[in-house]
């Protein structure tokens, strides 16, 4: 794996976000920010960063698709259909898909696992909630999931 795309949506969680693709830069895996309208994306505190590219088809080359949590970033993920046929996409083509926090609500509508158990979406009350694990062995280790417990 070498690849692996991180998706921005307009109220990304900002720490979320930037740390995945800080480490993963740092390991030496190529690592790239895709936006869907402009350029730069407002976080869901307030901060505008400079996303690498805008959402294409190219993201389909990638060996990694990254969903991070935020709010509304997560909402703004799970509304937009191109985003729900990606992660489609990287589950049929047996590409790795990773989510955090209110980023798993995308899972829930996409249904990569074809069932799951319930995540809490973040721990945040009224969230919606995701995938926390797929149910099919072969592929459990291509999925990834992250939820944030108050207190933790």
């Amino acid at each position: 794996m070498g690849r692996v795309a991180v998706l921005m949506a307009e109220g990304y969680e900002e720490g979320e976000t930037l740390t995945i693709v800080d480490l993963l830069r740092r390991g030496g895996l190529e690592c790239h920010t895709f936006s869907f309208n402009e350029e730069f994306v407002r976080g869901m505190h307030g901060m505008y960063v400079k996303a690498d590219k805008y959402f294409n088809d190219e993201i389909k080359n990638y060996d990694m698709l990254v969903l991070p949590g935020g709010r509304p970033g997560g909402q703004n993920l799970l509304e937009n259909q191109d985003v729900i046929s990606l992660v489609q996409y990287f589950n049929e083509h047996h590409q790795y898909i990773a989510a955090m926090c209110s980023g798993t609500v995308v899972l829930e509508k996409a249904n990569p696992a074809g069932r799951g158990r319930p995540a809490d979406g973040g721990g945040q009350p009224g969230d919606p909630g995701g995938l926390l694990a797929p149910v099919r062995p072969a592929d459990e280790r291509k999925r990834f999931a992250a939820r944030h417990r108050p207190g933790f």
